[in-house]
């Protein structure tokens, strides 16, 4: 160390890439233990000589010489070659932060050995990643980084898994020249293990960490992945939630939908398999989501059940006929329900003229039987005009189960004379209207 500067603070440091080490203080030599290194000397500067210490071989010596009056000295000893003294430090990286269900992704694993003499090579190399509980390890490769061959053949490469998941990746013959002053780069394939269940949280995350001989492993920084599942949506003659929603993995999504008017909830499909409707007719919830999920709605045109009343006969206007009907029968939920309806016929005509007139009435989807109740100056002489329905007898029963319209005609003809009033009707209705 030849230096033209001898002022106590000029204390030096040479080591890496070098087979000796100098200490000096202008005017005396630091040797390590005496009054100079230890007033002198920095702390940085003792840190890197403890580091460099444990490599260096034989007795340090010292040397004087007189350059312009003033004393200079330095320790040196020879080190083991290069002297890489510390080992590589791992980078890793991830081929996608986000990951739907099972779908494989990639771990990359990178660092390279320096370039150092046989004297310092090795005595081993381990590489180690605690792959994290949800995952299945497919392959593991390891790579030339900088010409992209496969040298997994010089690695022997071992793979556990459960509570201990690990990948342990170690060199071979750290004895041999090869390996030294390349890059490598550990491919790492994984998936999502079909039996994992996400909780609160769908993050995954992990580090890598490399050992070399008895040295304290060098940590990669930690990468962390998110994974999400997918919710489709269908809906016939309706609205519903946007499809192909992401649902990160353990968490919940709520799905709504409503009908175009005019129509009503025939059925709710999760998955293919058919839910009860009647819990969840504006929206149906998916939690702790481990699957994709598909939801289907549809809806029907409400069916329109018609009813029209043929009269033939005269009557004198001292009253306005009404007719009643009953509609029976279980609607397509399986539920069983009764409705009533009135029909009035104030026109006047002639003997030999038919008046006509209709109602219609907007139920739920079933088989319905339809009757007339009897008046007293009107006889039901038949039952026409039927569409999706069959006459049984006095009563017409009609499907509106699988069809969206019904209609029944109910043919009366007037023959009681007598002088007294019209059949009339008041109706009053409680709670909730149905039906119309």
């Amino acid at each position: 160390m030849n230096s033209e500067e001898y002022d106590k603070d000029s204390v030096q440091v040479q080591y890496k890439n070098t087979s000796s080490f100098s200490l000096r203080v202008g005017g005396g030599v630091a040797f390590p233990g005496s009054f100079t290194y230890s007033q002198y000397v920095p702390e940085k500067i003792k840190n890197d000589y403890e580091r460099f210490e444990h490599y260096l071989i034989g007795e340090p010596s010292a040397d004087v010489s007189d350059q312009m009056g003033a004393l200079i000295g330095w320790i040196a000893g020879s080190a083991k070659g290069y002297g890489p003294f510390t080992p590589p430090v791992p980078t890793k990286l991830v081929d996608r932060e986000e990951v739907h269900g099972e779908e494989p992704f990639t771990y990359f694993i990178n660092f390279k050995v320096p370039e150092c003499q046989q004297a310092d090579y090795y005595q081993s190399l381990i590489l180690t990643d605690p792959v994290p509980e949800p995952l299945h390890v497919d392959q593991v490769k390891v790579y030339d980084a900088d010409n992209q061959t496969d040298v997994s053949s010089y690695f022997s490469i071992q793979t556990s898994e459960g509570t201990g998941n690990q990948v342990r990746v170690s060199v071979r013959d750290p004895s041999t020249d090869w390996m030294y002053g390349r890059a490598f780069e550990i491919r790492i394939q994984v998936h999502k293990r079909e039996d994992y269940t996400f909780g609160s949280s769908n993050i995954v995350s992990n580090q890598a960490s490399l050992a070399v001989d008895q040295n304290s492993p060098k940590k990669s920084k930690t990468v962390r992945t998110s994974f999400y599942y997918q919710i489709t949506t269908e809906a016939e003659n309706g609205s519903i939630t946007a499809s192909n929603l992401k649902v990160p993995a353990g968490g919940s999504m709520r799905i709504s939908y409503a009908p175009l008017t005019g129509y009503y909830l025939k059925s709710i499909t999760v998955d293919q398999k058919v839910i009860d409707k009647n819990q969840h007719l504006l929206d149906y919830s998916f939690t702790k989501v481990n699957a994709d999920h598909h939801i289907k709605a549809v809806y029907e045109k409400n069916p329109v059940v018609t009813i029209t009343k043929e009269v033939t006969g005269k009557w004198e206007d001292f009253g306005t006929p009404v007719f009643l009907f009953q509609i029976t029968g279980t609607d397509y939920n399986g539920v069983r329900r009764t409705y009533y309806e009135s029909l009035e016929m104030p026109e006047q005509f002639q003997t030999g003229q038919i008046y006509r007139k209709s109602f219609t009435m907007k139920i739920p989807a079933g088989m319905w039987t339809v009757r007339e109740i009897p008046v007293s100056r009107y006889a039901l002489t038949g039952i026409r005009e039927v569409e999706n329905g069959e006459v049984e007898g006095e009563k017409v029963i009609l499907d509106t189960k699988d069809h969206d319209t019904a209609k029944a005609t109910f043919c009366n003809t007037l023959t009681n004379y007598s002088e007294f009033s019209h059949n009339d009707v008041e109706i009053n209705f409680f709670g909730k209207q149905v039906g119309r």
